[in-house]
This record gives C-alpha cells, structure tokens and sequence, in this order.
C-alpha cells in the first residue's frame, strides 16, 4: 500500500470557499470512478506549508493505492474522462504544489 500525498496552495486571487468546492468535487469524481487499485482519498486544509512558495493556507490530499501500477494508473485517470473537468477546475486555481509517495 502506498499513500500519494500532494500539497498545494491557491493562488492569491481563488476565493477559498470555491477553491474547496473545486476540491471536493474533484476528491468525489474520483471516489465515482476509481482507477483499479485506488482505496480512498482525502483532503484537508492545512495552516502552512513552509516548503511551498508563497504563505497562508495550504491544502493536503492523501490518495491510498495498492502499489506503484495503481499510482500510475492514478496519475493517468486523474486527469481523464469523468475526473477531468473536476481536476482541471481546481488545478487552475492553484499556484503552487508539491507531492511526495510514502508506503503505509
């Protein structure tokens, strides 16, 4: 099992109640149609991200996959087909982000 854990921040001008909206909607089209070896997802709002550029709030997703494939296949079907438009909403809206793998 394997956790992809991805930071991000708004860009200064993102209205944040939209920006979480986005985010949900996002998190929930993936939970609609999972890729094979996708568990579950999270999303939480986080007071600082000191490694990322910028200040303020940050946001913290955690996708749980079987293993390196299903993070592949992840990486691929997060943005397409039903996931796409949810994805690209909020990924517009962000300015900045950084990810890491870490295995459960």
């Amino acid at each position: 099992m394997l956790a992809y854990v991805f930071w991000h921040r708004p860009g200064e001008d993102a209205d944040r109640e939209a920006y979480e909206a986005r985010l949900a909607a996002f998190h929930a089209a993936l939970a609609a149609h999972p890729p094979d070896g996708f568990s579950a997802s999270a999303a939480l709002r986080v007071g600082e991200a000191p490694w990322l550029p910028g200040s303020g709030t940050a946001y913290e997703d955690w996708y749980a996959v079987t293993g390196w494939d299903a993070l592949g296949r992840l990486n691929e079907a997060a943005v397409h087909g039903a996931r796409a438009e949810p994805h690209d909403a909020v990924a517009a809206r962000a300015a900045t982000g950084a990810g890491a793998v870490y295995a459960l």
